[in-house]
């Protein structure tokens, strides 16, 4: 679940069913015959990843989660 959750948009990434392996070939093969798809899905996910991902984001989760821990709001 949580691979899918991280590809949000149809300009991230491609979603494949499980246990479909000729449709991740195919996909496989699209994006090795598409260069600027590659570079758009790279540009597209390393931005999302940014925004949800960052080093303040993250700490504040944690600080959230320790306070949490010991009862603090």
């Amino acid at each position: 679940a949580k691979a899918v959750s991280s590809v949000t948009t149809p300009d991230s990434g491609y979603l494949v069913p499980p246990n479909d392996p000729h449709a991740l070939a195919d996909k496989i093969a699209d994006l090795l015959g598409d260069q600027a798809i590659r570079a758009s899905f790279t540009r597209n996910a390393r931005r999302i990843v940014e925004e949800r991902f960052s080093v303040s984001i993250e700490t504040g989760k944690l600080l959230r989660l320790f306070q949490t821990a010991v009862g603090v709001n």
